[in-house]
């Protein structure tokens, strides 16, 4: 996969990702909504609502309007979702524990996504791993995503 203008601020269990020269805390400040597949367009697109409200820094100055981000995955290959784990409030599917940069499963072959992380990543395929404090997780192979920026009104 490549990413296309951001990046993960960790390989793995990253709690932002950086773009447009700021940081964005996927866990802190932002607030999953959904996952949607586009099928006429080809894409899986992961939806969060931004709240500076509870921030301490404030919103970054040249993004003050900016209130919702998307992760859009063009040409996807794969969507692996775990769902929640009982133990947890439902409410918990909306705060984002980490991203991860994990090893694509090979085909008839499960092996858990913590033992398909690296340290650094030298031009390897990967997919990439959401997993959010309710225990559910997505992992997505896809040809490249990008981060869209946007004002919800």
């Amino acid at each position: 996969m490549r990413l296309l203008n951001f990046d993960i601020c960790s390989n793995s269990y990253a709690h932002s990702i950086s773009a447009f020269g700021n940081e964005w805390d996927l866990h802190n400040l932002a607030h999953f909504q959904e996952l949607v597949y586009d099928f006429k367009r080809n894409l899986i697109i992961l939806n969060w609502t931004i709240d500076y409200a509870t921030s301490p820094w404030g919103a970054p100055k040249e993004f003050v309007n900016v209130n919702k981000l998307s992760i859009l995955f063009n040409k996807p290959n794969i969507i692996f979702i775990s769902p929640s784990n009982n133990h947890f409030k439902q409410n918990e599917n909306d705060c984002l524990l980490g991203i991860s940069k994990i090893i694509p499963m090979e085909l008839n072959s499960f092996i858990m996504p913590k033992y398909r992380t690296k340290i650094e990543w030298n031009g390897e395929i990967y997919n990439l791993l959401f997993v959010f404090q309710s225990g559910l997780s997505f992992e997505i192979g896809a040809e490249s995503a990008e981060l869209k920026l946007k004002r919800q009104i």
